[in-house]
């Protein structure tokens, strides 16, 4: 886990890359696929990160208009810690981090599904804190469990869902011979500590994928771009056609998987464990009653 990432000169380093960027310059496809294989590994050390999963599914109608239905599913996990004087992340005795607060958030076309919030939450009663896990799931009652952040990030639950390990896992499937740098706008280039990759999924990856898995990749696109900051995965963004207007010689990429990634995070509060419905109504908002964490996402 690397925990010593000091964020002032990360952020400086990023600005840098923004201001000043300097020449674009040409790299191999080997080169390209070999930084994203680094990357991929330096990733998946991070346990303190901000990532957003988007998936846009777009259901065209049959009138020719060009105009469709859209479903958004978009996933949010903002995992957070104190920091020091130096702003690395600050540790406890045990070498855990101090103050670690997870939240997970889960909507479709903006309505909230299910969210997932765990870190110190404090007593509204004057009671001692104490580390929870909160779920919140839309039509159920709402729910917590006595564990800690860190406690929750080691569950099965969380590593298989929520993990950067676990979002990345849909691109570190891919092998050289999945990706077609002849396509438009295909190849890799690198601008300073930036290395971008853009290339066509083969019909074979999405053959394989299906057969493995039971379902279509996610990915399914006309071309697939992945961005590498810092030598760390910062970008996945899978570019379909649109066709405007249902005029087929005219038509536009749209988005149709987005992962984005940013290796800080922004404060999160954690709501009061004991809190009531209301001043009027004395029942606990969240029951804490055992019940498995695996049911937020069903």
């Amino acid at each position: 886990m690397k925990r010593f990432f000091t964020v002032i000169m990360t952020t400086l380093l990023i600005a840098g890359t923004l201001v000043f960027s300097g020449c674009e310059t040409k790299i191999g496809n080997e080169e390209g696929y070999a930084l994203f294989q680094d990357a991929l590994v330096n990733s998946r050390e991070y346990d303190i990160y901000f990532a957003t999963e988007s998936i846009i599914s777009r259901t065209y109608l049959d009138d020719g208009s060009g105009k469709y239905n859209e479903e958004i599913k978009r996933l949010q996990i903002k995992s957070v810690c104190d920091l020091d004087r130096n702003f690395n992340y600050k540790l406890n005795a045990d070498g855990g981090l101090v103050n670690q607060k997870v939240e997970v958030t889960y909507t479709i076309n903006g309505t909230n599904q299910y969210t997932l919030q765990s870190g110190i939450s404090a007593s509204s009663k004057g009671a001692e804190a104490r580390d929870v896990l909160l779920v919140s799931q839309k039509d159920l009652p709402k729910r917590g469990r006595y564990m800690s952040a860190q406690q929750f990030q080691q569950t099965d639950y969380y590593r298989s869902n929520y993990s950067l390990n676990a979002l990345l896992n849909l691109v570190a499937e891919l092998t050289p011979d999945d990706m077609d740098f002849t396509v438009n706008k295909g190849g890799c280039s690198k601008v300073n500590k930036v290395v971008k990759i853009s290339f066509a999924l083969t019909e074979s990856y999405y053959a394989r994928f299906k057969e493995t898995h039971g379902y279509d990749s996610p990915l399914k696109c006309d071309r697939l771009y992945i961005e590498l900051a810092m030598d760390r995965v910062s970008n996945v963004i899978a570019y379909s056609k649109e066709q405007l207007g249902g005029n087929n010689f005219l038509a536009i990429d749209y988005e149709s998987y987005k992962l984005e990634i940013s290796y800080m995070s922004p404060k999160l509060s954690i709501p009061s464990y004991d809190a009531q419905k209301s001043k009027d109504d004395p029942t606990p908002i969240y029951d804490f009653s055992d019940k498995p964490i695996e049911n937020a996402a069903a």
